[in-house]
């Protein structure tokens, strides 16, 4: 249960997670609320999904029959690791990953985000390491970061981020955590292991000089 901050500032409204072994992997993950832990994003004004895996080849990825938007894809020739977004998803929903060849499982974060300005404006960041620097525009930012690494130990985020997931990704692991930055400045999102890290910054809609934000 994630509790709704400040007014300015960027409400993670839900998170859910998937975990595909090795064994068996599908090329599609046509991904059901249930899938992802019971994950609704009713009311929220984004949706993130970030996934690790081994081998395949990305399509796109949709939700409710809606393409999101990537924001960055990285990695090697085999782990790879990409971030997805989409504006004011539908309140119950489908997620699919679709892949053109078969990867070697996946894992997979998803974010409901409340409180955010729509698209996407800030560049990401991304490097072939476990940490990577980012340097946020706006006040009360939400940076959401994703790991991924070769099996076991899986990522886990480290301080100051908050973790969210540590997951199996098949042959692969997978990790996640997010930190609200309160004013513009150059931070290091950074994972205990990783091949490979994405961060990205989600602006928050600020209440007008002199009044009052009032979020429903």
């Amino acid at each position: 249960t994630f509790s709704r901050p400040p007014l300015g500032e960027i409400s993670i409204m839900d998170a859910g997670s998937y975990s595909h072994p090795y064994s068996s992997p599908p090329t599609d993950y046509p991904l059901s609320p249930e899938d992802l832990g019971g994950f609704y994003p009713a009311g929220a004004d984004k949706l993130v999904v970030a996934f690790s895996r081994e081998g395949g080849t990305l399509v796109g990825v949709s939700y409710n029959g809606e393409a999101m938007t990537e924001i960055a894809q990285i990695g090697s020739s085999i782990r790879r690791l990409a971030m997805f977004y989409l504006d004011n998803p539908a309140a119950n929903g489908t997620l699919l990953v679709d892949h053109s060849s078969r990867p070697n499982g996946l894992g997979l974060t998803a974010i409901a985000l409340l409180n955010t300005l729509p698209d996407f404006v800030s560049p990401p960041s991304a490097a072939t390491a476990r940490s990577t620097n980012i340097t946020t525009t706006g006040d009360n930012s939400l940076v959401f970061a994703a790991a991924v690494e070769n099996n076991s130990p899986y990522p886990v985020a480290q301080a100051p981020l908050t973790p969210l997931y540590s997951i199996d990704a098949g042959s692969a692991g997978h990790g996640s955590g997010y930190q609200v930055v309160p004013s513009p400045a150059t931070i290091t999102p950074t994972f205990n292991t990783a091949d490979a890290v994405i961060a990205a910054e989600f602006l928050a809609v600020q209440p007008p000089a002199g009044s009052v934000l009032v979020i429903q």
